[in-house]
């Protein structure tokens, strides 16, 4: 019996793996459009910064187009998508006409069985190579794909894609149980042959690669494990003659070379939409680097389109009776600051969890809370009143309260 799935070998994070060929002889062109992190930020962020209605709008303005993003697009962000687990966000995907997205490790804040019902409801097409089956050699989950042949003008693009090393320890518990990490285009992949087989048989024919990561382009450390940034995996595939044409990651909007390979990043939120040409001559694909933008995306650069704009204000309609309700009053604004001092709001935070989980265990003495708080509770006006959607604002991700016994110095290493 299978109990559980895996992330395979050693890895640096949610990518897509594209090879390109042209099926004839000639000129052809693609424009790539992409974005990362989008975190449910369907509607846009204040003063008409991003929003899915305004990159359909940019959208609009360019043909032979390939849509894509590379994970972390439903958690993280308001209610519209994380009451709903998502079921908004893919539905605007499939109107909208992406044609593959990677999994990152936000897209399993919730259980299994929503992670699959959402497979389910796309019309594009999930991938991670590496994620395989607990207790297999190579056998996947069955919602989950390795690759995906795609048709851009007169071109086959084959899209490979991988999840992240960091999805087994910031992703929902009782999904990930049991995950490890790994990455197929890198030279790691030897000790995987299986995953080299896979890149093999999508990419035979390719004259280039491209990736498209979820990750930081420099290293990271998480929990003491250090996972390789985008910038150390383009390195290696040149150094082991495995160059690529074009490296996508999640960085703030970026647009650079690096050896033979370029380099870009969408940013998060919806508020960059990354555009990438690529120019197929002879069946050898080239990036245009006098014409491939990170474009800004907000009230100057677009419009939004009308067909987007009213489905997502649908979605909107049907949380709003309760992200509307009023759950407090302030007499001032309550702020976050900054991540490594005591806040207003970090306190507010940990006295409600505290009142919270004494409710349930009376003997719980304290709270140790990681002052991740992604929004203020601005107070122009005194008295203002504070929402349910406030709270989505400032605690997106849908964490548990986890109760632990712990003695004196293990509370001070915690601090």
């Amino acid at each position: 019996m299978v109990t559980g799935w895996r992330i395979a070998a050693a890895a640096a994070a949610a990518f897509l793996c594209l090879c390109t060929v042209a099926c004839a002889q000639g000129q052809d062109h693609f424009t790539v459009l992409f974005t990362s992190s989008l975190r449910g930020n369907l509607e846009g962020l204040s003063r008409g910064r991003g929003g899915l209605a305004r990159i359909e709008c940019l959208k609009n303005n360019y043909s032979n187009v390939l849509l894509l993003d590379s994970g972390d697009f439903i958690y993280g962000g308001p209610a519209i998508s994380t009451l709903l687990q998502g079921e908004s966000t893919v539905d605007i995907y499939n109107r909208m006409g992406y044609s593959a997205v990677s999994f990152g490790n936000l897209d399993f804040s919730a259980t299994l069985t929503d992670v699959q019902r959402r497979v389910v409801q796309a019309n594009f097409t999930w991938l991670g190579a590496n994620m395989v089956l607990n207790e297999t050699t190579w056998e996947q989950p069955w919602w989950v794909k390795p690759y995906v042949v795609l048709r851009v003008s007169n071109v086959s693009v084959c899209v490979i894609g991988l999840d992240t090393p960091a999805t087994p320890i910031t992703g929902h518990n009782n999904t990930l149980n049991g995950l490890s990490a790994s990455v197929v285009c890198a030279p790691t992949h030897k000790q995987e042959p299986r995953s080299a087989t896979q890149l093999k048989q999508c990419c035979t024919t390719c004259s280039a690669i491209t990736i498209l990561a979820q990750i930081p382009f420099d290293n990271q450390t998480i929990i003491g494990v250090t996972y390789e940034g985008l910038n150390t995996l383009v390195d290696n595939l040149n150094a082991a003659n495995k160059p690529v044409l074009l490296a996508i990651g999640a960085d703030a909007g970026k647009f650079y070379r690096r050896g033979p390979t370029v380099i870009a990043s969408a940013g998060q939120d919806g508020v960059f939409l990354g555009q990438i040409d690529v120019s197929v001559q002879n069946g050898v694909p080239t990036v245009s680097t006098n014409t491939s933008h990170i474009l800004v995306v907000n009230s100057t650069t677009c419009g939004e389109d009308p067909a987007i704009k009213n489905r997502i204000g649908n979605w909107s309609m049907i949380v709003e009776p309760l992200t509307e309700r009023v759950i407090a009053t302030t007499e001032g604004s309550i702020l976050k600051g900054t991540r490594n001092e005591e806040s207003k709001l970090g306190n507010m935070v940990a006295d409600s969890m505290l009142w919270r989980i004494k409710q349930v265990q009376p003997n719980v003495s304290m709270v140790l809370l990681d002052n991740v708080l992604l929004a203020d509770v601005p107070c122009a006006s005194p008295p203002c009143e504070i929402t349910w959607q406030d709270t989505f604002d400032i605690l997106p991700f849908q964490n548990k309260l986890v109760t632990m016994t712990l003695n004196g110095s293990q509370v001070r290493q915690s601090c």
